[in-house]
């Protein structure tokens, strides 16, 4: 992924705009709760 452009973040749950990524399985609770933040921020928006 880094060759092709992406920058690596060594977290449980990383935010990028409306993206919300994971290491993997062991990160979904804290995934799912990033995950909840943003669909309630879009949800302010409409």
């Amino acid at each position: 992924m880094e060759l092709a452009g992406a920058t690596f973040v060594d977290e449980p749950d990383v935010v990028d705009g409306a993206m919300v990524s994971c290491r993997g399985w062991p990160d979904l609770p804290l995934w799912s709760r990033a995950f909840m933040q943003v669909l309630a921020k879009a949800g302010d928006r409409a």
